[in-house]
C-alpha cells in the first residue's frame, strides 16, 4: 500500500506530504488544477525519464519520494531482499529520486543508489498507471499472457512447464559441450597420454629438485671447501705455531696463577671449556675435510636431472609438487574421456525424454489457455458493456507452434498473446497499445482489471481519465467497479464525476491558488462535510446551491449504504 506521497519544487508543486487510505482514493479539483502532475511526479518513481523542465522555476532540484507498505509474506519482498534492498524485518519501501538541473539525478531504493532500469523493475511490480500514460504493464504482450494463464489457473502447470524447459536446455548445453569435446577426443587423448609419459617417466619424487641443487652447490664447490678446511685445520692445530699450541702454553701460564691466588679458579675453568671447544673444532674440521667428495661425474647426473626437472616446471608447474598434481588431473581427464562416449549416449536419452516432456507440456498449456481465451473475451466483453462499451471486442490472438518444436518455445511455452480490442463493429481489432483514446483506454484497463481482480498481483492501480466520454449511470458503474477492485488492491483515481467520487475511501481536492505572487497546487484531504460541499461543486459548477449541496449529501449517503 501506497502511504505517504512527498513532492518538493516539481512543476507548479513547491511542497507536498499526503497519506493515503487503503481502498479508493479520489482525486478530484477544477481542469488545470494539477491533478496529473502528481501522476507524473508518481511516474518519475516508477522509473519514466526525467525532464528538466519539471523543476519548478527557480530551484534547483525537484524531489519525489513514496513509502510504501510491504507486508510480510508479500511476493513483492523477494526480489528486494535478495538484492539487499530490504531487510527481513523490514515492512516499508522508500523510493526517492531527484532531478538536478546540473544532471546528477539520484535514485535511491531504501537509501541504496540504484539504476534507472533496477527502478523500473521495481515500478512494473508494484504500480500500474491507467489512462493516458505509459506506465501500462498490461500493454506489453509477455504481461499479457502473465495474465491469461492467472486467469485461466495455469500457472502451476506453466511453473512444471518451465522447471522443464530449463533442464532441457541444461542438457542440451551439456551435450553440446560433450559432443564438441568427442569430436577433438582422439587428438586430446594423444595429446594428454604424451604429457602423462612425459611426466611419468621422470619418476619425480616431491620436494626432490631443492635436494638436488643443495647437493649440486656442495659438489660444485667441493675443491674450494677442502682447501678452506685444510688452511683453517693448519692454522688451528697441525703449524708450528698452530693456535692450539700457543693456547696449551697460554693454559701453563694461567695453572701457576691459580697456584698462587686460587680467586683465579673459576676463569682458569673458563679457559678449559674453551680450549676443549678448540680441541672439537679442530677435529670437526679434519672430519668435514675427510667427508667431502669431489665427483665431477656425481655433478653431471645432478645437472642433467635438475635441466629435466625444469624443463617440467616450464610445462607444468613451479615445484615438483604442482607437476605431480597436474599429472593427476590429466590422468583424471584421461579416464574420463574413455567413458564419454557412454555418458554421451546417457545424455542424449536423458535428453530426448525431456523435449518430449517439454512438448507434452506446452500442448497443455496451449490447449487450456485456448479454453481461457474463450472464456476471458466473454467476461471482459460483458464488463466493458456494464462500463458504457456496448460495441467493443475483445480478442486474445494467440499464435503458437502446432506441434511444438522445442527450438521455438521459450519459458512461457510455444504461444505468443496479444490483447485485441475493436471499440466500433466496423473497426478492425487493433492491439492494446494502438488505442488511441485515454478515457477508452482507461476504461478496458478498468474492466480486465475487474476481472483479473482475484489473480492480478500489481498491488496499486491509478486511474487518471478513466470517465472520459461517460456520464449518468454509466458513472457509476465505474465507480462500483473500481470501489470492487479496491477491495484486494489500493485505486487511485481522477476523476470529474461526483458519481464516481462519492464512493471513496479517501477523498482529496487538488487545487490552485496564488501564493507569495507564484501559483502553486494544494492537495487537502476532505473530511465529509468538505466532500459534500466538493461532490456539489462537481454537481452545479463553480456555484453551490442549497440544492447541490442537498444532492451531495444524498449522493454520499447512498455510496455508504
Amino acid at each position: 500500500m501506497l502511504q505517504e506521497l512527498r513532492i518538493e519544487n516539481f512543476a507548479i508543486i513547491d511542497h507536498l506530504d499526503l497519506c493515503f487510505a487503503a481502498g479508493l482514493n479520489i482525486l478530484t479539483g477544477e481542469t488545470g488544477a494539477g491533478k496529473s502532475i502528481i501522476v507524473d511526479a508518481l511516474e518519475l518513481l516508477l522509473g519514466a525519464r526525467a525532464d528538466l523542465d519539471q523543476i519548478r522555476s527557480g530551484s534547483d532540484q525537484a524531489v519525489v519520494e513514496v513509502a510504501i507498505h510491504l507486508p510480510q509474506g508479500e511476493a513483492l519482498r523477494d526480489p528486494l531482499l535478495v538484492q539487499g534492498l530490504l531487510q527481513a524485518n523490514e515492512e516499508e519501501l522508500i523510493l526517492r529520486r531527484v532531478i538536478s538541473r546540473s544532471g546528477k539525478g539520484r535514485i535511491l531504493v531504501n537509501g541504496h543508489l540504484v539504476t534507472l532500469a533496477a527502478l523500473q523493475e521495481i515500478g512494473r511490480g508494484l504500480v500500474d498507471i491507467h489512462g493516458q500514460h505509459d506506465h501500462q504493464s498490461i500493454l506489453y504482450p509477455d504481461h499479457q499472457i502473465d495474465l491469461l494463464d492467472a486467469y485461466g489457473q495455469l500457472l502451476p502447470l506453466r511453473a512444471e512447464y518451465s522447471i522443464s524447459y530449463q533442464q532441457q536446455r541444461a542438457l542440451k548445453a551439456e551435450l553440446e559441450s560433450l559432443k564438441k569435446l568427442l569430436q577433438e577426443k582422439g587428438q586430446r587423448e594423444e595429446y594428454l597420454r604424451y604429457q602423462i609419459k612425459e611426466i611419468e617417466s621422470a619418476h619425480l619424487q616431491p620436494g626432490e629438485d631443492l635436494v638436488l641443487e643443495r647437493e649440486r652447490e656442495l659438489l660444485a664447490h667441493s675443491q674450494k671447501l677442502s682447501q678452506h678446511a685444510e688452511t683453517s685445520y693448519q692454522i688451528l692445530y697441525e703449524s708450528e705455531e698452530s693456535v692450539l699450541g700457543n693456547l696449551l702454553k697460554t693454559a701453563t701460564h694461567l695453572r701457576e696463577i691459580q697456584i698462587i691466588d686460587p680467586r683465579f679458579a673459576e676463569t682458569l675453568t673458563v679457559w678449559d671449556t674453551a680450549l676443549t671447544q678448540f680441541k672439537e673444532v679442530a677435529e670437526q674440521l679434519r672430519n668435514y675435510k675427510k667427508g667431502l667428495e669431489h665427483d665431477p661425474d656425481r655433478l653431471q647426473g645432478i645437472e642433467e636431472r635438475l635441466y629435466l626437472i625444469g624443463k617440467l616446471k616450464q610445462k607444468y608447474g613451479s615445484t615438483t609438487e604442482e607437476i605431480l598434481s597436474h599429472l593427476s588431473k590429466l590422468t583424471g581427464e584421461f579416464s574420463s574421456l574413455e567413458h564419454q562416449e557412454e555418458r554421451s549416449m546417457g545424455l542424449q536419452r536423458a535428453y530426448l525424454e525431456k523435449v518430449e516432456k517439454v512438448c507434452e507440456l506446452a500442448t497443455r498449456l496451449t490447449g487450456l489457455r485456448i479454453q481461457a481465451a474463450k472464456r476471458f473475451k466473454v467476461e471482459l466483453e460483458k464488463e466493458l458493456q456494464h462500463l458504457g462499451m456496448q460495441q467493443t471486442e475483445f480478442l486474445v490472438l494467440m499464435d503458437h507452434i502446432n506441434p511444438p518444436q522445442v527450438d521455438n518455445l521459450d519459458e512461457r511455452g510455444a504461444d505468443k498473446i496479444d490483447f485485441l480490442i475493436s471499440p466500433q463493429p466496423a473497426e478492425e481489432p487493433r492491439p492494446l497499445s494502438k488505442v488511441a483514446s485515454g478515457g477508452e483506454l482507461s476504461r478496458i484497463m478498468l474492466a480486465i482489471k475487474t476481472v483479473l481482480a482475484e489473480v492480478d498481483l500489481i498491488p496499486i492501480l491509478i486511474f487518471d481519465e478513466v470517465d472520459a466520454g461517460i456520464g449518468g449511470a454509466v458513472a457509476e458503474v465505474v465507480g462500483r467497479r473500481l470501489k470492487s477492485i479496491a477491495k484486494k488492491h489500493q485505486v487511485f483515481c481522477i476523476t470529474h464525476l461526483p458519481q464516481i467520487a462519492m464512493l471513496a475511501d479517501g477523498h482529496y481536492r487538488v487545487e490552485k491558488i496564488l501564493e507569495g505572487g507564484r501559483t502553486v497546487t494544494r492537495v487537502r484531504h476532505l473530511n465529509r462535510t468538505e466532500r459534500i460541499r466538493e461532490i456539489a461543486r462537481m454537481l452545479g459548477g463553480r456555484e453551490v446551491t442549497p440544492i447541490t449541496l442537498k444532492h451531495a449529501r444524498e449522493m454520499l449517503n447512498r455510496s455508504d449504504s
